[in-house]
């Protein structure tokens, strides 16, 4: 009996070991169909569990607050977690889009850039009854980001080398960027080749060839025009004004000029005048209205 009452004195023991330690009984235990073990297989493990104890006690306990603080960044990070993947998942949007209309921008401005040398083309063989005129694009190799500036621009936001790395890279896109246009213009008679070449009357009609073929792909509502022919003789000076007439069908251009050709093609002329008073007059004559001699 005293050996019996030993044994279920242990027994109790155990299980109130057990409970305490794990918060279960031997009944539960053995439903999970775990193999008893043998004596020396029980100490081993006894050894172990000593061992764990004591290094569960160098930590010390766990304070339900910390348990706590750990569920709600647990909970912040998921959160952030999902942020930063629809983040992901927009940029790689805007990527595609921005590519997207890149290749529209480049198609459309291929298309206005080849009417315009056709246009300029057209409108300086106009100008100076013949030659020939073209419009040529100048490509240059795309600098480099320095990594030192760059580094030194995003150092406020604490970034580190690899994001750097990363911003830069996805700045750099193309190798070749069209830095400028750059015009060549051969009058006719002459060898010439680039703008800078010609006299000052020529560059002035190569400039007005230019704008012309602007206004004629992309026209304005209105072009307001100050003394543009002030520098030409008259044979020139018509040949301009065959030109708006061109133009005017879709575009309206006020001109500031005193000359006499520019005068007559116009359908309304508007001037100031001053009298032996000292005031000044505003003066309006619609072409259509004057008589014919």
């Amino acid at each position: 009996q005293v050996a019996l009452g030993k044994v279920e004195t242990k027994l109790e023991d155990l299980q109130h070991e057990l409970y305490q330690e794990m918060q279960t009984t031997i009944e539960a235990i053995l439903t999970r169909g775990i193999a008893p073990l043998g004596m020396t297989e029980l100490e081993a493990v006894q050894v172990n569990i000593q061992k764990m104890k004591y290094k569960v006690s160098l930590i010390g306990g766990i304070d339900e607050e910390v348990v706590e603080e750990y569920t709600q960044t647990k909970e912040r990070y998921g959160g952030l977690s999902d942020q930063l993947a629809d983040l992901s998942r927009a940029i790689d949007d805007l990527h595609t889009l921005i590519a997207e209309l890149d290749a529209i921008m480049k198609k459309k401005r291929d298309k206005a850039f080849k009417q315009m040398r056709k246009e300029f083309a057209r409108y300086f063989s106009i100008l100076f009854d013949g030659g020939k005129a073209d419009l040529i694009e100048i490509y240059e190799e795309e600098k480099k980001l320095d990594m030192n500036d760059e580094a030194a621009v995003l150092e406020e936001d604490s970034f580190d080398a690899e994001d750097v790395e990363e911003v830069a890279a996805k700045k750099i896109r193309k190798k070749n960027v069209l830095s400028g246009i750059d015009i060549t213009a051969c009058p006719p008679g002459k060898k010439i080749q680039h703008v800078r070449a010609l006299s000052g009357g020529e560059r002035t009609m190569t400039s007005i060839a230019l704008m012309c073929a602007i206004l004629k792909i992309n026209p304005s509502p209105f072009i307001v025009l100050d003394e543009v022919e002030a520098a030409l003789d008259e044979a020139n000076t018509l040949r301009i004004i065959n030109i708006l007439k061109e133009l005017a069908e879709q575009s309206q251009f006020i001109i500031i000029s005193h000359n006499r050709a520019t005068m007559h093609a116009a359908d309304a002329l508007y001037g100031v005048t001053m009298g032996n008073d000292g005031v000044s007059h505003l003066l309006s004559v619609k072409m259509d209205d004057v008589p014919t001699a």
